[in-house]
């Protein structure tokens, strides 16, 4: 069970760390080392499907992987926006 929350928690992070290296983020005035963050992404992202294969058959960790990736991708923007307004915490 722990192995799932691990690699939620990895995929997460690594697709901020993918988000926060664009030159378009909106989450800080600059945006991370471009080469330093996508290293730390691929770094993550990849613990994160090792983590959820541990949990689940390839098949289904490929899925899993690849629809958390696209919501968090979907959300990172909005999140911005949200926290510049004031909205948000």
């Amino acid at each position: 069970m722990m192995n799932l929350v691990y690699g939620v928690l990895a995929i997460a992070l690594g697709i901020t760390s993918l988000f926060l290296a664009s030159a378009n983020q909106n989450w800080r005035s600059r945006p991370l080392p471009r080469t330093a963050a996508r290293l730390l992404a691929l770094a993550l992202l990849l613990v994160g499907l090792l983590c959820l294969c541990a949990v689940f058959q390839l098949l289904s960790a490929v899925f899993v992987f690849i629809s958390l990736s696209m919501l968090l991708l979907q959300l990172c923007p909005y999140l911005g926006v949200l926290r510049r307004s004031g909205r948000a915490g």
